[in-house]
Protein backbone atom coordinates (compact mmCIF):
# COMPACT_ATOMS: atom_id res chain seq x y z
CA UNK A 1 0.00 0.00 0.00
CA UNK A 2 1.13 3.65 -0.51
CA UNK A 3 0.08 7.01 0.98
CA UNK A 4 -1.60 9.80 -1.70
CA UNK A 5 -2.89 12.67 0.37
CA UNK A 6 -3.13 10.92 3.36
CA UNK A 7 -5.31 8.30 1.35
CA UNK A 8 -4.12 4.42 1.81
CA UNK A 9 -3.87 3.62 -2.15
CA UNK A 10 -2.95 0.64 -4.01
CA UNK A 11 0.46 0.49 -5.53
CA UNK A 12 0.04 1.01 -10.11
CA UNK A 13 1.79 -2.70 -10.37
CA UNK A 14 -0.83 -4.50 -7.95
CA UNK A 15 -3.34 -3.26 -9.66
CA UNK A 16 -2.38 -4.60 -12.61
CA UNK A 17 -2.37 -7.89 -10.75
CA UNK A 18 -5.75 -7.36 -9.39
CA UNK A 19 -7.70 -6.46 -12.68
CA UNK A 20 -5.91 -9.58 -14.29
CA UNK A 21 -9.15 -11.44 -12.35
CA UNK A 22 -11.24 -8.89 -14.59
CA UNK A 23 -8.94 -8.43 -17.54
CA UNK A 24 -8.35 -10.41 -20.77
CA UNK A 25 -4.38 -10.46 -21.64
CA UNK A 26 -4.72 -7.79 -24.32
CA UNK A 27 -6.57 -5.71 -21.81
CA UNK A 28 -3.91 -5.83 -19.38
CA UNK A 29 -1.22 -5.20 -21.56
CA UNK A 30 -3.14 -1.93 -22.68
CA UNK A 31 -3.14 -1.64 -18.77
CA UNK A 32 0.38 -2.08 -18.44
CA UNK A 33 1.80 0.11 -21.39
CA UNK A 34 -0.40 3.03 -19.52
CA UNK A 35 1.40 2.28 -16.27
CA UNK A 36 4.75 2.02 -17.70
CA UNK A 37 4.40 5.23 -20.31
CA UNK A 38 6.96 7.72 -19.85
CA UNK A 39 5.05 11.19 -19.87
CA UNK A 40 5.58 13.79 -21.83
CA UNK A 41 7.47 16.51 -19.82
CA UNK A 42 6.29 19.79 -21.94
CA UNK A 43 2.32 18.27 -22.03
CA UNK A 44 1.28 16.81 -18.73
CA UNK A 45 2.14 17.31 -15.41
CA UNK A 46 2.59 14.15 -14.46
CA UNK A 47 6.84 13.48 -14.45
CA UNK A 48 6.79 9.66 -13.99
CA UNK A 49 5.82 7.12 -15.17
CA UNK A 50 3.29 5.17 -12.58
CA UNK A 51 5.16 1.67 -12.63
CA UNK A 52 8.21 0.19 -13.75
CA UNK A 53 7.86 -2.79 -16.46
CA UNK A 54 10.26 -4.38 -13.81
CA UNK A 55 7.77 -3.73 -10.82
CA UNK A 56 5.12 -5.07 -13.10
CA UNK A 57 6.92 -8.53 -13.48
CA UNK A 58 7.48 -8.79 -9.75
CA UNK A 59 4.43 -8.12 -8.50
CA UNK A 60 2.79 -10.68 -10.58
CA UNK A 61 5.52 -13.21 -10.06
CA UNK A 62 4.74 -12.37 -6.04
CA UNK A 63 0.78 -12.69 -6.97
CA UNK A 64 0.74 -16.38 -7.67
CA UNK A 65 -2.33 -18.28 -6.83
CA UNK A 66 -4.39 -15.16 -7.79
CA UNK A 67 -7.40 -15.40 -9.74
CA UNK A 68 -6.31 -14.31 -13.60
CA UNK A 69 -2.35 -14.74 -12.54
CA UNK A 70 -1.79 -16.89 -15.91
CA UNK A 71 -3.67 -13.67 -17.86
CA UNK A 72 -1.31 -11.47 -15.93
CA UNK A 73 2.51 -13.18 -16.40
CA UNK A 74 1.56 -13.34 -20.24
CA UNK A 75 0.32 -9.83 -20.06
CA UNK A 76 3.24 -8.59 -17.88
CA UNK A 77 6.14 -10.25 -21.11
CA UNK A 78 4.30 -7.73 -23.31
CA UNK A 79 4.12 -4.66 -21.70
CA UNK A 80 6.53 -2.26 -23.44
CA UNK A 81 7.58 1.51 -22.22
CA UNK A 82 6.41 3.66 -25.36
CA UNK A 83 2.86 3.25 -26.35
CA UNK A 84 1.27 6.70 -25.72
CA UNK A 85 -2.61 5.72 -26.46
CA UNK A 86 -4.47 2.04 -25.79
CA UNK A 87 -5.03 1.91 -29.96
CA UNK A 88 -1.14 2.04 -30.58
CA UNK A 89 -0.83 -1.06 -28.00
CA UNK A 90 -3.15 -3.12 -29.59
CA UNK A 91 -1.76 -1.55 -33.38
CA UNK A 92 1.60 -3.57 -31.95
CA UNK A 93 -0.15 -6.58 -30.54
CA UNK A 94 -1.57 -7.34 -34.38
CA UNK A 95 1.76 -6.83 -35.95
CA UNK A 96 3.51 -9.12 -33.63
CA UNK A 97 0.31 -12.02 -34.10
CA UNK A 98 0.59 -11.60 -37.78
CA UNK A 99 4.68 -12.65 -37.60
CA UNK A 100 5.94 -9.71 -37.95
CA UNK A 101 8.89 -8.55 -35.62
CA UNK A 102 8.49 -6.19 -32.55
CA UNK A 103 8.16 -2.87 -33.90
CA UNK A 104 10.41 0.04 -32.15
CA UNK A 105 8.38 2.74 -30.15
CA UNK A 106 8.54 6.16 -30.42
CA UNK A 107 10.95 6.35 -33.02
CA UNK A 108 12.81 8.99 -33.65
CA UNK A 109 14.02 9.68 -37.51
CA UNK A 110 17.30 11.14 -36.14
CA UNK A 111 17.63 9.96 -32.82
CA UNK A 112 20.52 11.95 -31.87
CA UNK A 113 18.64 15.54 -32.50
CA UNK A 114 16.00 16.01 -29.54
CA UNK A 115 13.32 17.90 -31.51
CA UNK A 116 13.40 15.28 -34.67
CA UNK A 117 9.97 13.78 -36.00
CA UNK A 118 9.25 11.18 -33.92
CA UNK A 119 6.62 8.26 -35.41
CA UNK A 120 4.60 5.66 -32.93
CA UNK A 121 6.28 2.88 -34.07
CA UNK A 122 8.50 1.64 -37.05
CA UNK A 123 10.89 -1.15 -38.13
CA UNK A 124 13.85 1.28 -38.67
CA UNK A 125 15.59 -0.94 -40.56
CA UNK A 126 13.06 -1.36 -43.03
CA UNK A 127 12.90 2.37 -42.89
CA UNK A 128 8.71 2.03 -42.16
CA UNK A 129 7.17 4.70 -39.55
CA UNK A 130 3.61 3.67 -38.22
CA UNK A 131 1.14 6.01 -36.98
CA UNK A 132 -1.95 5.28 -35.36
CA UNK A 133 -3.87 8.52 -35.95
CA UNK A 134 -6.50 9.15 -33.07
CA UNK A 135 -9.44 11.87 -33.04
CA UNK A 136 -7.55 14.86 -32.35
CA UNK A 137 -5.17 13.92 -35.50
CA UNK A 138 -8.12 15.37 -37.68
CA UNK A 139 -8.34 19.19 -36.49
CA UNK A 140 -6.48 21.37 -38.62
CA UNK A 141 -3.42 22.10 -36.39
CA UNK A 142 -3.38 18.90 -35.85
CA UNK A 143 -3.26 17.59 -39.54
CA UNK A 144 -0.45 20.13 -40.53
CA UNK A 145 2.23 19.29 -38.17
CA UNK A 146 1.49 15.69 -39.06
CA UNK A 147 1.87 15.80 -42.31
CA UNK A 148 5.04 17.86 -41.83
CA UNK A 149 6.51 14.75 -39.64
CA UNK A 150 5.10 12.44 -42.63
CA UNK A 151 6.82 14.56 -44.64
CA UNK A 152 10.44 14.37 -42.91
CA UNK A 153 10.23 10.49 -42.74
CA UNK A 154 9.03 10.23 -46.61
CA UNK A 155 12.17 12.74 -47.54
CA UNK A 156 14.35 10.55 -45.95
CA UNK A 157 13.42 7.60 -47.61
CA UNK A 158 10.80 5.83 -45.07
CA UNK A 159 7.68 4.89 -45.83
CA UNK A 160 4.83 6.09 -43.53
CA UNK A 161 1.45 3.80 -42.98
CA UNK A 162 -1.17 5.27 -41.24
CA UNK A 163 -3.91 3.48 -38.97
CA UNK A 164 -7.22 4.85 -37.86
CA UNK A 165 -10.11 4.48 -36.26
CA UNK A 166 -11.03 2.24 -38.90
CA UNK A 167 -8.34 -0.16 -38.67
CA UNK A 168 -9.19 -0.04 -34.66
CA UNK A 169 -12.20 -1.60 -35.44
CA UNK A 170 -11.26 -4.17 -37.75
CA UNK A 171 -8.43 -5.06 -34.94
CA UNK A 172 -6.34 -3.86 -37.45
CA UNK A 173 -6.47 -6.56 -39.84
CA UNK A 174 -5.94 -5.03 -43.19
CA UNK A 175 -3.63 -2.51 -41.68
CA UNK A 176 -1.20 -5.62 -40.55
CA UNK A 177 -1.54 -6.98 -44.10
CA UNK A 178 -0.27 -3.57 -45.59
CA UNK A 179 2.76 -3.94 -42.84
CA UNK A 180 3.40 -7.18 -43.58
CA UNK A 181 3.40 -7.03 -47.80
CA UNK A 182 5.76 -4.12 -47.32
CA UNK A 183 7.95 -5.27 -44.50
CA UNK A 184 8.37 -8.21 -46.55
CA UNK A 185 9.18 -6.20 -50.07
CA UNK A 186 12.29 -4.73 -48.08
Amino acid sequence: MAHHDGVRVTQAHWVFVEMAALLTVDELVVLGDRLVREPHRDLEVQTEPMAGVGDIRAAVRRGRGRTGIARARQAAEMVRVGADSPPETLMRLALLRAGLPEPELQVRLRPQERYSPVSDAGYREKRIALQYEGAHHFVPEQQAKDERRNAEFRADGWDVLLANRTDFRDGFAAFTRRVLRLHSSR
